[in-house]
């Protein structure tokens, strides 16, 4: 090979190279950027699209939501509560929604009725579903059947959940039962639309009763008396007195 020769094929290799780094340069310049919906594992995602930078959860990073018990609860001759008590072990994952079916069964396994609804868990939370004064006519229920329908829709959550702080104050039974407690919010943020659920339990920490009440907003520093009651007299005075506030930390403010 002459030199004519090799001169001409190194110009025509410089001229492939020069082309070759500017397309390089042009595709680095304009390609997607890594995102949480590229269907790739990039960006320090621990799945792909999910973990890490992306909001979405990766399924193996959550621990299943446990139900602890569901009861039914005689409120009078035709009414029942449904309650169903779950516990969120994910230390920092709330589940934005859980969808729930609730089936109410009689003494002879025959179901009675059905209840859907919708609810949502804060992280590390323990929470009761309450569906109240159920209407099951002149049949008897003897026991609930909880499940999730649907997946829950899992969100990371790093700012620290404000707690009220819930304290008892005084109980009657009679003529009819009567629980007063005290709610306190010692948060910087003001609660809207406050669950408290409370729970009425015997010696040996079963479950005699358990009712719901709403308040609609506690400012910061405030403090106020709640009450719960029940139709009918329990048929043994309780001995614990458990009280659960739960809150959308979307309603924070």
């Amino acid at each position: 090979m002459n030199w004519a020769v090799k001169q001409r094929l190194l110009y025509l290799f410089l001229v492939i190279g020069f082309f070759a780094l500017l397309a390089g340069a042009f595709w680095y310049q304009t390609r997607p950027a890594p995102s949480c919906s590229d269907n790739k594992q990039n960006q320090a995602e621990i799945g792909v699209d999910c973990g890490g930078p992306c909001a979405r959860v990766c399924s193996f990073e959550v621990k299943p939501v446990r139900e602890v018990w569901s009861r039914v609860f005689r409120i009078d001759d035709s009414r029942y509560d449904a309650v169903t008590f779950l516990k969120n072990p994910n230390r920092k994952l709330a589940a934005r929604q859980l969808d729930y079916r609730i089936k109410i069964f009689d003494a002879s396994d025959v179901l009675i009725t059905t209840k859907t609804g919708e609810a949502f868990l804060n992280p590390s939370e323990s929470f009761f579903i309450y569906n109240s004064r159920l209407d099951v006519g002149n049949r008897e229920p003897k026991r609930a059947a909880f499940e999730i329908t649907d997946g829950p829709v899992w969100q990371r959550v790093e700012a620290k959940l404000p707690v009220p702080k819930v304290t008892y104050k005084s109980f009657v039974n009679q003529p009819t039962p009567l629980l007063i407690a005290q709610v306190a919010n010692d948060s910087l943020q003001t609660l809207t639309d406050l669950q408290i659920v409370a729970v009425l339990s015997d010696e040996d920490q079963n479950a005699l009763a358990v009712s719901s009440t709403l308040v609609e907003k506690l400012d910061q520093g405030e403090s106020r008396e709640v009450a719960f009651t029940w139709p009918k007299a329990l048929s043994v005075d309780p001995t614990f007195f458990n009280f659960y506030p739960h809150l959308d930390l979307a309603k924070v403010k």
